[in-house]
């Protein structure tokens, strides 16, 4: 039986490793850092209300390293999708961004494809019944926000801000 004073110590130690953990967040979490390419306020904006906690997630690694981020409402969600090149290869990620823009111009669901000048290296809006997407590329990196919406021309401002502020924290 521990005396008294080593019930002391093992509580203290055990109440440090919690406080360490809990500091630690998500951390660890597969795809916490892509959550981190936006703040709370940013999320709300676009959701037009206070959205539920962060769902991090890593969709894979081949050809790019991939994880997602999810944001909701009770009526609204908000995706981020982050593509990387894990051996820097911008030239691989830029084919794929174009690819993507090409084919949802040929998609005959996509009610609307748009250029979105000022955003990054290049950035395009799709917009089609079932959802709304801002691609936007940045070097070896591909952000796709994706939002639950009424299909639209153009992104609204407040997504358009929150991809700005998410380049703005990428590394």
């Amino acid at each position: 039986m521990p005396t008294p004073a080593a019930r002391h110590l093992l509580a203290i130690a055990l109440l440090a490793a919690l406080s360490h953990a809990c500091s630690r967040g998500d951390a660890g979490a597969p795809g916490s850092e892509t959550c981190r390419l936006l703040s709370a306020a940013e999320v709300d904006a676009v959701l037009e209300g206070r959205a539920a906690a962060a769902q991090p997630e890593h969709l894979g690694s081949t050809p790019f390293a991939v994880d997602r981020c999810r944001w909701r409402t009770a009526e609204r969600s908000l995706g981020l999708v982050v593509g990387r090149s894990p051996e820097g290869d911008a030239a691989s990620v830029r084919a794929a961004f174009e690819s993507a823009r090409t084919a949802a111009r040929r998609d005959a669901d996509v009610a609307a494809t748009a250029d979105v000048p000022g955003l990054g290296e290049a950035a395009w809006w799709q917009s089609h019944r079932l959802a709304n997407e801002l691609h936007v590329l940045s070097g070896t990196t591909s952000l796709t926000l994706t939002t639950r919406a009424t299909p639209s021309d153009l992104p609204p401002a407040a997504l358009v801000d929150a991809a700005r502020a998410a380049l703005g924290r990428l590394r």
